[in-house]
């Protein structure tokens, strides 16, 4: 390991990392919740834009208090609305709002295993996720919005479907209602099923995975991690109290941010659309943050170095996880090198090198061997005959002297193409040299079991033709294909442009699924190769 002092890994700003220990581990949220809002009633839970505020943004604040309140309202009102069965599994399908969070800890107080599904869905994934969820009875929010048109076309779908439109936040907050008892102790509520959330289809159908208080607690106990010498925990940890961070969903008109931030928690196309596109102008609200995490796929090179040398007070770490595990233990990687991950050195997954001669590991994550860490791997929650879990993630070693603790995430083992002469084409190559051009909006390498390689393209812009889209993109295309082997280049007779009536397949991650999106182009790519081996 390479030797490190302070001033390398970047750790200026002193992170709160309390010694004091109390019930981590074996809280549960509804009295969690409860005790934040009796000892701090005014206490900010979150923050959200007001819609049609634009371009002068205005908020709305949740204290703990009001959020206490609605869940007790909503508590009630869910024991009226479900009083047949006491334990029926409900879903909740709504608008990016706070009801989200008081429905979710209303169906934990109420028992009702809550499944959380996506109205991003294609309308046969969400009846796929019902059915298979034992589930026939779905709230929602936006009353005449196409997402209630959603709805109720599930309803037209599943016979004996049930839906309701839930209250509005409104009403939850300003009713007032008495405490919502919820008196389980944390070893007999561990093992309830409080949440069905399901896989992100980046491999096909999305699957409901099965969420216990247990697997929650998770996230409670990152403390309680050994934490080696001169390093510093990437994660919860890292966020202070009354302190804003912005999560997951975008700011579509940055230029109108008036909330001063203190981390960033997002999806690469969303880093990219603040440090890329409006970094400079936005650099002056930007430069009191703490921290930035990417999750989901890698972060460009391009929006790493400005957030490096334009935020070099700022923590950058790439985030790595997944829905049935959450996120492992990280440290924060030494500066210069956070485009790697670096996982915690004990506590962390293993990898399994692919061959002999192969750059390329598979992690793995097994049991810890020593029953005071088994917290560590929530998947064995959800897979309880488990001992082994495989994500089909590959990574390879930082290639960089003395830094070969940390690694790169590569690829998954199915985004790797094997040709008709056995040659093996890593697809992220050149597909991840391309993500921030700005004229496509997404790319993906084909040739399986074929002898060339060719490249579907999604443009931006639904006005541009395939003649005038390859001409601007082709120079950027010959640029990564000078990246990789002669075999594994992209030919431009072997170039399909998705048509705007069929856009390409994304999961609800926003990420491209590559093996569906091959498939609505399955004919479209054939007649490439016939014309190719034609002429």
């Amino acid at each position: 390991m390479g030797s490190l002092s302070n001033d390398d890994m970047g750790f200026q700003t002193p992170f709160y990392r309390p010694t004091k220990i109390v019930d981590h581990g074996k809280r549960l949220l509804p009295q969690a919740l409860d005790k934040l809002a009796a000892e701090d009633p005014e206490h900010i839970i979150g923050i959200i834009a007001n819609p049609g505020t634009m371009p002068n943004l205005t908020f709305t604040s949740l204290t703990s208090s009001q959020m206490a309140n609605a869940v007790n309202f909503t508590s009630y009102w869910l024991r009226e609305l479900v009083d047949k069965d006491p334990y029926e599994t409900i879903a909740f399908i709504g608008l990016q709002d706070f009801r989200y969070w008081t429905i979710t800890l209303a169906a934990m107080n109420t028992g009702h295993p809550l499944l959380l599904t996506s109205p991003r869905n294609a309308i046969v994934n969400n009846v796929s996720l019902l059915n298979a969820a034992n589930c026939n009875r779905v709230l929602y929010s936006g009353g005449g919005s196409p997402l209630e048109a959603h709805v109720k076309k599930l309803q037209s779908i599943i016979s004996g479907l049930h839906i309701h439109e839930v209250p509005g936040l409104e009403q939850m907050i300003a009713v007032k209602s008495g405490l919502y008892p919820y008196n389980k102790t944390f070893e007999e509520a561990k093992k309830d099923t409080v949440v069905l959330l399901h896989t992100s289809g980046s491999t096909g159908h999305p699957k409901p995975i099965r969420i216990t208080n247990a697997f929650l607690s998770r996230m409670d106990l990152d403390i309680l991690a050994p934490l080696p010498s001169r390093t510093m925990l990437a994660g919860l940890t890292l966020s202070r109290r009354k302190r804003l961070n912005y999560l997951g969903a975008p700011l579509f008109h940055l230029s109108g941010l008036s909330l001063k931030l203190n981390s960033i928690t997002s999806v690469p196309f969303i880093h990219q659309a603040i440090f890329g596109a409006h970094g400079d102008e936005l650099k002056t609200h930007l430069g009191e943050l703490d921290h930035i995490c990417s999750f989901g796929e890698p972060l460009s090179q391009s929006t790493a170095s400005w957030i490096e040398q334009n935020l070099p007070d700022t923590l950058l770490w790439q985030c790595y996880g997944s829905t049935e595990n959450q996120a492992p233990l990280m440290l924060i990687a030494p500066k210069g090198h956070r485009n790697c991950i670096y996982f915690h050195p004990t506590l962390g997954p293993d990898f399994e090198r692919l061959s002999s001669t192969s750059e390329l590991y598979e992690i793995v994550f097994r049991r810890h061997s020593d029953p005071k860490f088994e917290w560590n791997h929530p998947v064995f929650e959800v897979y309880p005959h488990l001992d082994e879990w495989r994500p089909g993630d590959l990574f390879r070693k930082c290639q960089d002297q003395g830094f070969e603790y940390l690694w790169e995430f590569h690829s998954r083992i199915d985004d790797i193409i094997i040709m008709s002469s056995g040659a093996k084409v890593n697809s992220l190559h050149i597909e991840v040299k391309l993500s921030d051009h700005p004229l496509l909006k997404g790319c993906l390498i084909f040739g399986e079991a074929r002898t060339d390689c060719g490249m579907l393209l999604e443009a931006k812009q639904a006005d541009i033709g395939k003649e005038e889209l390859l001409a601007s993109v082709w120079s950027a295309i010959e640029e990564a294909n000078l990246l990789v082997p002669a075999h594994a280049r992209v030919l431009k007779q072997l170039i399909v442009v998705a048509s705007v009536e069929k856009p390409l397949a994304r999961s609800v991650k926003g990420t491209l699924v590559r093996k569906l999106s091959l498939k609505l182009y399955e004919l479209k790519i054939q007649h490439a190769y016939e014309g190719f081996w034609s002429n």
